[in-house]
């Protein structure tokens, strides 16, 4: 199946920027180009793309006019717009995020700061349009709780400003009495206005609070009163969360709210009427419920974000900047993924569903892992972190590794949490009991403390201290009371000890069974204590990977997210593997009945329509007999009978990990084909990996031009000899004739001076051509503060400086194409002529390249220099003029 390819217009009127960005985007998109204002708002109203890449300093007409026009314009409003400019002040930057911009890249940008960004755009476009069919669940879920939704698209500076687009559903207007859009319009104050006095203020300032928060910790959950049409004041609790991108800046904040009214009644006559004290207790299970629902849900987009940021962290040649952003977007989206677990858990635990799964495990490893996961959360506080670990604990043990891991993150990551400096203390020793041993696990920390009536709530749900204080505490706060729970189902107990002021003690004793009679030892006690031992235990999730090649493979992955799609394939690429998909169980069908067959079926759990047992069910029936591998995001703990008790052989849990991806190919495809057919792979990959364009990377490395330095202009284009030579020949053109505009500067052109200088400044360093470019910076600084006296004495040595870098560029690409001549041929093939002016006329940049690489494969002998014309005018850009040119022949 064809992925959809998103369409990038990139509006530059620097060719080399435009020949960059559709180097770095068009093997992933379809890229339009435009050179000015104009032409870039008829291109965005014919193309309607979705990113725009848009130049600020452009003659004629600037990026923050071409914003502002585009979204004044119906069909243009919504498109994502991403500025790349050369202008670093913060000013330009707010300015333009003011008007509407999505994100602000700025120049010379990196390969991979400027594919995340655009990414990161995508993706919220992927995620907008595939609510349709969550709509369709949430409604179902509005229609039994009675729950209404908005959303809003974030204005920069200004979120509560009355007017703002709001988007309210019809449930929220009936609950309040309005009939339609007319009675209760789509903005801000229509709600803001029906708030009760005594209530509008907080609830304006948390609501703002929660936006401009660009961390995100700051949760929006209020109750608040609303007037209804009638007049009457009820009881709203009204949740919400903001989308935001791989900077924290707010895109679109999306809530809920839900009439409290009754349950507030509840609440004041809780204490003596027993009935209604049931009702409440059922309505707090249905939040429940409803919690669990959403939690579920998260971990679709949790895998792409966990999947594609897993992908791009396989490039080694990243910036070590960009390599540690990925490494903490990866660690946030893991602690999210955390967070999930909890409430599926809790949800769990409640329903009776969670079961404990006792296995024999190491003793040393159990601890190491704990402590080395949670070492994470001391951040940069002052604290001290401390193991003490009996020498004569036995070495391996026989009970639920998983939950006991559980229990001591949560009660280590209370301790980080509520501890700002001092000591926490892991200690782990033991006891002879009847069945085996009493392991003995205690947590103490010198943190806040607690007093006696918070240890009385302290296992309730949801209960989180010292917020009081305005510090900030993460997490769900349903981590003791999963803990209490876990305890029970594994016949253990847990003390707890508190002073406030001076800190906490817990202690579990958890049953265990044992193996033999190894302990521990002094050697491997120490070690621990000492954090020597995690390298040497299970190895984490980043642990590197090696990948076999297996691209005699074949593998079909089935899920109705095409995000789910692209991370699954990026995660299989290093294999080499052929990779197919399909959108739906009955799309999956469809391939198998056509006579397909694959290594891997890897099939979605859950799709509408028809699930993916059902379609597993439905493959199997047509006897096909070969592997199928459920994707699912609800892999709990006991949850792999189910699969492999209705056809799968086995399965993978979203988000998708990489090492149980890998064991999985390993398994079903790699160690099938017989040993010469794997060293044959693995030939083919280390002959594929040689180097090919070694001779061409070393003749172009072994020149030598003063002002340019070829081999990080080399590095910048991934060593792509060809992609870093049409650059350098754009360059070269379009210098070139804005080196003629400036040959004589009047004081009346200081202002199309500055934005000329301006363009070489931004091309210049982009190529990593330093002294044209810092001079051009300066003589844009004496623009800028209209010092004419230096331009007047510096611009005449600029223009002598960059010309002969123009000069020694040309002999060198002069001297390339004399050493590789070109077969002959008297005029260009009529068909790429044609697919040429095709591509010109829709602004194709793509197609332009693959058309200009056709007619200049050869030397022309009597086409009356058209051929070299078409070169020069397409490395300028100028589609308009080859149209026209092509178009009267």
């Amino acid at each position: 199946m064809d992925k959809k390819k998103y369409k990038v217009l990139i509006v530059d009127d620097e060719n080399s920027n435009i020949i960059t960005l559709t180097h770095i985007l068009s093997s992933e998109y379809t890229i339009y180009a435009a050179k000015n204002g104009r032409a870039a708002i008829n291109a965005a109203e014919k193309y309607l793309p979705d990113v725009i890449l848009l130049d600020i300093v452009m003659p004629e007409m600037s990026g923050y006019e071409v914003i502002e026009l585009l979204k004044k314009n119906d069909k243009t409003r919504g498109i994502s717009v991403i500025f790349i400019s050369g202008l670093s002040n913060a000013d330009n930057e707010e300015k333009g995020l003011a008007l509407g911009a999505a994100d602000y890249i700025i120049k010379p940008f990196s390969a991979a700061l400027v594919k995340i960004r655009v990414l990161n755009q995508i993706t919220l476009i992927e995620q907008l349009r595939s609510n349709e069919y969550d709509i369709m669940k949430y409604k179902l879920l509005n229609d039994a709780l009675n729950i209404g939704l908005w959303d809003m698209d974030v204005i920069e500076g200004n979120p509560i400003n009355p007017e703002n687009r709001f988007t309210w559903s019809q449930e929220f207007r009936q609950m309040l009495g309005f009939i339609d859009e007319t009675d209760f319009p789509n903005v801000l104050h229509s709600w803001s206005d029906q708030l009760h006095p005594d209530d509008k203020e907080d609830t304006l300032r948390l609501f703002e609070a929660h936006i401009k928060d660009n961390t995100g910790k700051t949760p929006y959950d209020i109750e608040y009163r609303l007037m209804t049409k009638t007049g009457e004041y009820r009881y709203f609790q009204a949740l919400g969360t903001t989308h935001r991108d791989c900077m924290g800046t707010p895109i679109r904040v999306a809530g809920a709210l839900m009439d409290i009214t009754e349950k507030q009644q509840m609440i004041e006559k809780i204490k003596t009427d027993a009935k209604q004290r049931a009702e409440l207790e059922m309505t707090s299970q249905a939040k429940s419920t409803f919690l669990a629902n959403m939690s579920h849900e998260i971990r679709t987009p949790m895998n792409a974000i966990l999947g594609i940021t897993e992908i791009m962290m396989l490039n080694e040649s990243l910036p070590v900047e960009i390599g540690e952003g990925l490494d903490k977007i990866y660690s946030s989206c893991d602690m999210l993924l955390g967070i999930v677990n909890d409430i599926l858990d809790f949800s769990k635990i409640e329903k009776g569903k969670l079961d404990i799964m006792p296995a024999e495990y190491e003793t040393a490893s159990l601890i190491s892992d704990s402590a080395q996961l949670n070492m994470m959360k001391i951040g940069s506080k002052p604290i001290e972190f401390e193991i003490q670990v009996d020498e004569k604990i036995p070495a391996k043990l026989i009970g639920d590794k998983l939950r006991i891991k559980q229990i001591l993150n949560n009660l280590l990551s209370n301790a980080f949490k509520y501890t700002d400096a001092g000591k926490v203390t892991l200690s782990a020793t033991f006891e002879p009991d009847k069945d085996g041993v009493m392991l003995i696990l205690g947590v103490r920390d010198t943190g806040y403390g607690m007093t006696q009536e918070q240890l009385s709530k302290l296992f309730d749900e949801y209960s989180r201290f010292n917020q009081e204080s305005g510090r900030t505490i993460e997490g769900t706060g349903l981590g003791l009371a999963i803990t209490q729970r876990l305890i029970k189902l594994m016949n253990a107990t847990i003390h707890v000890e508190s002073e406030t002021g001076k800190g906490s003690l817990f202690i579990v004793q958890l049953p265990q069974g044992t193996v033999s009679d190894d302990v521990l030892g002094k050697e491997l006690a120490e070690n621990l204590r000492l954090f020597r031992l995690h390298n040497n235990m299970e190895s984490g999730k980043k642990a590197k990977l090696t990948r076999d090649p297996m691209p005699y493979g074949s593998v079909l992955v089935v899920d109705d997210v095409e995000t789910n799609l692209y991370v699954s394939e990026g995660l299989m690429k290093p294999y080499g593997l052929q990779v197919d998909t399909a959108l739906s169980g009955f799309e999956a069908i469809d391939k198998i009945k056509s006579g397909k067959v694959y290594d891997i079926i890897f099939m979605d759990h859950m799709m509408p329509k028809m699930d993916g047992m059902e379609t597993t069910k439905q493959l199997r029936d047509l006897g096909y007999a070969h592997p199928i591998v459920a994707l699912t995001a609800n892999a709990m703990v006991g949850q792999a009978n189910i699969f492999l008790e209705n056809g799968f052989d086995d399965f993978v849990s979203k988000p998708i990990d990489v090492h149980r991806l890998n064991t999985i190919l390993n398994k079903l495809v790699r160690d099938k084909q017989p040993a010469d057919v794997i060293e044959a792979a693995h030939k083919q990959m280390d002959k594929n990996n040689s180097t090919d364009k070694d001779a061409e990377t070393s003749h172009i490395l072994s020149q030598k031009i003063d002002g340019l330095d070829i081999v990080k202009g080399l590095e910048r284009y991934d060593g792509d000899v060809k992609v870093y030579l049409k650059v350098l020949r754009s360059y070269a053109a379009n210098i070139r004739s804005l080196l003629n505009s400036i040959e004589n500067v009047s004081e009346a052109q200081l202002g199309d001076y500055e934005i000329i200088v301006h363009g070489i400044k931004g091309a210049s360093l982009d190529i990593f051509a330093e002294p044209v470019g810092k001079s051009a910076a300066e003589l844009e600084k004496a623009a800028v503060r209209s010092d004419f006296g230096y331009i007047n004495e510096h611009n005449p040595i600029f223009l002598e400086v960059a010309g002969k870098l123009i000069y020694y560029i040309d002999d060198m690409l002069n001297a390339i194409n004399a050493e590789n001549p070109k077969p002959k041929k008297d005029k260009p093939d009529v068909k790429a002529l044609s697919k040429l002016l095709a591509a010109c006329k829709t602004y194709d940049a793509n197609e332009v390249d693959v058309a200009m690489a056709e007619i200049d494969a050869y030397q022309y002998t009597s086409d009356d220099g058209l051929a070299e014309w078409l070169q020069e005018n397409a490395i300028l850009m100028n589609f308009t003029q080859i149209a026209e040119r092509l178009s009267n022949r």
